[in-house]
């Protein structure tokens, strides 16, 4: 019935820029509603299968599989001055009760003439009627949060002699405008014309600390510091919105930052009439300013709750750009590392994620870093550390030492400026290939389809409910699905524009959801002097680290093996991953070949150590290219191996590969890898030893299949 409510308000609200505003801010609302309730429900799913896992674990059965990675960082190595702490802290109980009441007291003091509620399962609906029972207004509440939105067609009036001022007026009038509240910029949008949208955030200079959203913080590029994110930040990352067409910070085209702790007021330049309101401020019931000596940890105290694995909150992420295969990256759903290295540590309030309204705004450490993982992975991560002392400053406090909230690292998170929610895989029969998709919509069968993040025009996913045989003809019908559920998100949304580019070609319905296959070199460049290099990538990348421009790499290399780009970002080698399946045609010859060695599965650090001798790799080269053979040996149900070299030919025809300036020497060691009987008759196949003569590129893969 609400929803039924909210479609005939929209129908009856007739000024076309206002329906825009309406559906859009609507819209988005309700995605964060229902995304934190299903983050809630996915999370407490989540937490038992890792208990369950262990129960297991205990009982001499194998363990459940989870596609929640658990951090096993063996040590810590701090990179970074200690911050200092202030004077005072203050510790705040948020409101998370809003009563139909309050809406209605609410709606009174907007200016609502005739109000009516209607009330639903997590929200209050307030519409306005003028004096023909017409609905000119409304005004959503979320009954836990607080988060609200108001519409109105004609406008509210107010005292203010400017948009800034007017926003501040209203708000005012409302009741929940505070000190700590100030405004950051005002926009304009090209689906709204002769309207001004005032964004307000609560002030982190007022409140004392920064109020950061942890995942939020893996957004930042490896160059972007925490420390120098200010007050409506957009970092580097923030997705492209082209309705954005002017703002006072000299950002349009970028989604705003307006994720949590803002409220975004569209006022109309000519009379200065409030015509919307979107906010999920968190509201104070309760605050008490505390002296941080009594209330708080020291900084070093929180490290040694680090170490000793007592956090609040742990996410990983891979460096790089790109899709990518979890299982790859986070063997048996763990990100293990021998030393973890903390860049930066900052004393911060978080805007908590994992429950479905947020009850307090405690401080927190905050460590950001990076680590080279196990699985041959460079991952950035974020754990945080209860600031706070166990002790009953408000009487609230519980025990700090539960167990870490862990999230799967992957390419699709949630932005600061945006809301791009983490999208664990559905159902485990899709497999941890799809964690990455967002945007997911659950079919009447089970399924779901969605998108992975960052692609213009969209690239679709279907993600089969369990037992399905997918054929020709459920393809059929899938993608008819799809284009119904691309139109309808064009309709209803200005926001993101690239939903509505969809066409068939872009639909990919089978190779992420039943399993992301993928092959990954090693790159290596060695140069005499310092020089800039282009290097060209196929069009079968999938991910890659660092990340591409226009699918190249463009940086200067120095004679020290570093390899500088222009955003700052320094490595000492490349990293990319393609798609399997380009090599599927080749695959039947490889089985058939009696070239190749036999190699146990328990051998096979002596073995590429014989081969990494016989090929002329360095160290760096051959500790690598064991990474990938055990990397790929692992997903091999047999205890012998056969393992095959990859002619030269081979690899430039499938996965061509240029250099600007061409080097010297150009080497690429391309190794196959499968399952064998040990029965098998091999001789053992012609290595060319790598050439490092004057400026030399070596590559080195694994392909397992």
């Amino acid at each position: 019935m609400l929803v039924l409510n909210v479609i005939m308000i929209l129908r009856k609200v007739t000024e076309k820029r206002i329906v825009y505003i309406l559906a859009g801010t609507l819209i988005l609302l309700l995605i964060v509603l229902i995304s934190l309730i299903n983050k809630k429900r996915v999370l407490d799913q989540q937490i038992m299968t890792q208990q369950g896992s262990e129960l297991s674990q205990d009982q001499g059965v194998p363990p459940v599989a989870s596609s929640l990675p658990r951090t096993a960082f063996a040590d810590y190595t701090l990179n970074t001055d200690l911050p200092t702490l202030p004077t005072s802290v203050k510790l705040a109980d948020l409101k998370t009760s809003h009563t139909t009441g309050e809406a209605l007291d609410l709606a009174t003091r907007i200016g609502f003439n005739n109000p009516v509620v209607d009330e639903g399962a997590g929200m209050v609906l307030v519409s306005d009627q003028d004096g023909e029972g017409n609905q000119v207004g409304l005004l959503q509440i979320s009954k836990k949060s607080g988060d609200f939105l108001i519409v109105s067609e004609t406008g509210y009036p107010t005292e203010g002699t400017d948009p800034v001022s007017a926003a501040q007026s209203f708000l005012s009038k409302m009741g929940i405008w505070d000190d700590t509240l100030v405004p950051t910029a005002t926009f304009k949008r090209e689906s709204s014309p002769g309207v001004v949208f005032v964004e307000i955030h609560r002030s982190w200079e007022m409140l004392g600390l920064p109020i950061l959203n942890p995942i939020g913080t893996l957004n930042l590029s490896e160059t972007e510091r925490v420390a120098d994110v200010r007050l409506g930040y957009i970092e580097n990352s923030a997705p492209d919105d082209t309705d954005v067409i002017e703002s006072s910070d000299d950002l349009p085209g970028k989604t705003r930052p307006n994720q949590f702790n803002t409220v975004t007021v569209g006022v109309v330049e000519d009379n200065l009439n409030v015509m919307n309101v979107t906010s999920n401020l968190k509201l104070f019931a309760n605050t008490q300013e505390k002296e941080s000596d009594q209330a708080l940890k020291t900084p070093e105290e929180a490290l040694e709750d680090l170490k000793s694995g007592r956090t609040s909150f742990s996410l990983v992420k891979p460096l790089g750009a790109g899709v990518y295969d979890v299982q790859n990256v986070f063997p048996d759903s763990q990100a293990v590392s021998d030393t973890a290295v903390i860049n930066e540590v900052v004393l911060t309030y978080l805007d908590e994620v994992g429950q479905t309204t947020q009850s307090t705004l405690y401080p927190h450490y905050l460590f950001r870093g990076t680590a080279t993982l196990a699985s041959g992975y460079q991952v950035q991560f974020v754990e945080t550390v209860s600031a706070v002392k166990q002790i009953n400053a408000l009487g609230v406090f519980a025990a700090q030492n539960t167990l870490p909230t862990v999230f799967p690292g992957q390419g699709s998170t949630l932005q600061y400026g945006t809301f791009n929610w983490l999208s664990p895989a559905p159902n485990r029969n899709a497999g941890l290939a799809c964690a990455g998709l967002t945007q997911l919509f659950q079919l009447p069968n089970g399924g779901y389809i969605g998108w992975y993040p960052n692609t213009e025009p969209r690239n679709w996913f279907y993600v089969p409910p369990p037992g399905e045989i997918v054929d020709a003809a459920r393809l059929k019908e899938v993608k008819k699905i799809l284009r119904w559920e691309a139109a309808k998100a064009c309709q209803a949304s200005k926001i993101d524009p690239t939903v509505c580019a969809y066409a068939d070609g872009n639909v990919n319905l089978q190779a992420a959801c039943y399993y992301l296959g993928s092959g990954s070199p090693y790159v290596y460049v060695y140069t005499k002097t310092a020089q800039k290099m282009q290097i060209n990538l196929p069009k079968s990348v999938t991910y890659t680290n660092p990340s591409l421009s226009e699918n190249s790499w463009i940086f200067t290399s120095y004679p020290e093996q570093t390899l500088t780009f222009a955003d700052g970002i320094t490595k000492s080698k490349l990293y990319y991953e393609y798609d399997k399946k380009v090599f599927n045609s080749t695959l039947p010859t490889f089985k058939k070949s009696q070239k190749g060695f036999l190699v146990d599965k328990d051998e096979l650090a002596g073995f590429v150590s014989a081969l990494a001798k016989q090929t002329g790799l360095n160290a760096t080269e051959e500790a690598d290219l064991l990474v990938e053979m055990t990397r790929e040996a692992r997903k091999v149900s047999t205890d012998t191996l056969k393992v095959g070299l990859i002619d030269r030919q081979t690899v430039d025809k499938i996965l061509p590969v240029s250099i600007n300036p061409q080097p010297q020497s150009f080497t690429r060691v391309f190794f196959y890898l499968t399952s064998a009987t040990g029965q098998e008759k091999l001789t053992a196949p012609l290595i060319q030893k790598v050439t490092r003569d004057g400026d030399t590129v070596v590559e080195v893969g694994v392909l397992g299949y």
